[in-house]
């Protein structure tokens, strides 16, 4: 997965993803309690233990862009919606054979101290 963000990351609509939310934007209320940028999800997948499986990423990957594309429409810039369709479906691509897999973190093993 990580090779995913990657690559989502270097799309030219990858800015896109790293707006902070507009409090005047018209579905402001509606999305605020689950609006997500890229730089949180990819440290959401990198630090935290969040994620159990890819498919629980991807949803939240895909919520994201949801968002974005919905406000682009409603009160937002209706010419982004097209890069944010594009966004969509790299990341389809990109996802593809990805689904179902664990993320689930075994303990790390302290380094041995063997002289």
């Amino acid at each position: 997965m990580g090779d995913v963000f990657e690559t989502m990351k270097k799309e030219p609509s990858a800015h896109l993803f790293n707006q902070p939310l507009n409090t005047n934007h018209p579905m402001y209320e509606e999305v605020k309690g689950n609006y997500m940028t890229l730089t949180m999800l990819d440290l959401h997948f990198k630090i935290g233990n969040k994620y159990k499986n890819t498919d629980d990423l991807a949803t939240d990957f895909r919520n994201m862009i949801m968002n974005k594309m919905k406000m682009s429409m409603q009160g937002g810039d209706p010419s982004e919606y097209q890069a944010i369709q594009d966004f969509l479906v790299k990341f389809d691509n990109e996802f593809r054979g990805l689904e179902n897999q664990s993320l689930v973190r075994g303990p790390e093993t302290p380094p041995s101290n063997k002289a």
